[in-house]
This record gives structure tokens, sequence and C-alpha cells, in this order.
């Protein structure tokens, strides 16, 4: 690891400095040790940056963030699909939806930092959008989560960040291989506005503070710096912290660099 120090942030007036990303080479990822069962009862948020070694995985794709319950009826999901697309997986009391975007994300190869959110609006039919770098993209919904099974969403397995957790294992798939940044779950779905702020033109900053049309700092659920330690501190204070599963690095390649 790179040397332990002052890398956590703090609010208030602190100036905010991104120092690290976590680097994950296929066999790590963290566990939040947290289900969020009630934040995706409702509307909510997922916004993160990550730079693929692959932006189109060969084999199979890579799960960036979720979980699937033992029953296999209610899962939340994000993947990397061989394509390079980013697509979504919701599935609650056994209602399914697929989201998919219409085109690719990222090229063959080495990828370079985009920043990704994601947001579920809970209605008749829940909706969603992906955005990345700060714009929404075409995508295309197959199937659709009632309003009602959406606000029953129930599971007991803790999400990952870095791959998927299946019952409480390691899922079919494989897990990112890259590096993340700045990963964030907000319990509303963000306005265009608002992730726009957020991209902030590819340079991070401090969502534990609310900044031009990004005023949603109150609605952080967990908020995941990535600055380097034996444990990722949830920065809300809600104590959510995660804990590596195998042996994540850390690396000073930011988006901001």
């Amino acid at each position: 690891m790179l040397g332990l120090g002052s890398s956590l942030s703090t609010s208030g007036g602190s100036a905010f400095v991104d120092k690290y990303s976590i680097v994950l080479d296929g066999d790590d990822y963290l566990n939040t040790g947290a289900t969020f069962q009630s934040t995706y009862r409702g509307s909510f948020s997922w916004s993160f940056w990550m730079k693929p070694d692959d932006g189109q995985p060969n084999g199979s794709n890579e799960h960036l963030l979720g979980s699937d319950n033992t029953s296999n009826e209610d899962a939340m999901y994000l993947e990397l699909n061989t394509q390079g697309k980013i697509q979504i997986r919701h599935e609650a009391e056994n209602d399914g939806a697929f989201y998919q975007a219409d085109a690719a994300v990222y090229a063959n190869g080495a990828g370079a930092w985009k920043h990704v959110c994601v947001t579920f609006t809970k209605a008749t039919t829940t909706s969603y959008v992906i955005y990345i770098n700060g714009s929404a993209i075409a995508a295309t919904l197959t199937n659709g989560v009632a309003e009602a099974a959406h606000a029953a969403w129930t599971s007991t397995e803790n999400t990952f960040i870095g791959n998927m957790n299946g019952a409480g294992s390691a899922p079919t798939g494989v897990p990112f291989t890259g590096k993340m940044d700045d990963v964030a779950l907000f319990n509303v779905a963000l306005d265009a506005d608002a992730v726009t702020a957020i991209y902030n033109s590819g340079v991070p900053f401090n969502l534990i503070n609310d900044k031009g049309n990004y005023d949603n700092a109150s609605a952080l659920v967990g908020y995941w710096r990535m600055e380097e330690g034996a444990t990722i501190y949830d920065q809300t204070g809600n104590g959510n912290n995660a804990t590596f599963v195998g042996d994540p690095t850390f690396s000073t390649d930011t988006p901001d660099d």
C-alpha cells in the first residue's frame, strides 16, 4: 500500500484533495456492510468514477456494484458489458427490468476516466437514466418493475462495490478490473443539473457539501472517497464503512489528473 496519512476528506471549509483511486484487479472488491434495502425501496442514484483496464471486457460482463438476494427475486446491479455498454439489472419481488446503453460507452482496450451516474425513479413503472460525464445517454428498457414491487424490494445481502454480491458469495461473471473513485449513493433520483454539477468538467469535489446546482448533499446515504487506508470510510457519518475482499491497492491516478 501507499503510505497512510491524511487521506480522509473532511467537511466544513477544508480543501478537497483527490489523492488516490482504488485499484481492482478482478479478484478484489469492497463490501459496504449494508443492504441499503430502505434506500432501494424508493428513488435513488449511484454516482462514481471508473477507469476500466479493458473498456470491452473479453468473455464476460464485469460487475461494477450491487447485489442479488438468495431467492434471485430482488436484485440491483450495474455492469460494464463486453460491448463497452453500461447496463442496469433491477429486480423486485421477481418483477425484473433490464436497461442498457444503446451505444458503447467505452471502446476496446484501456479506458479513460469517466463519470457514471445512474438514477432509479420509483413510479407506476420504475424509470432509469444513465449519465456519462454529466450527460444523459440513449438507452433501451426491457420489461419493467411495478411501483408496488419496487417498494417491496427485500434483501439480506450487502451491496458490493467493484462486484455484485450474488447471494453472499462471488457471483457468476467477473468483478470489475480497473480503477474506481468517489462512489456515492443518494436516496433521491438526481436531476440532470445535479449530475452535470457533480461531473464538474471532470474535476471531482467534496459531495458532502452542496455546490452550485448540486444541492443533494443531505440525500447522501453513503460516500466512499477511495482514499487510502485499511478501511474505506463512509464520509457521510452513516457508518457504511467498506471493507476489502481480496487485496485492493491504491493509485495516484485520479479523474482530475
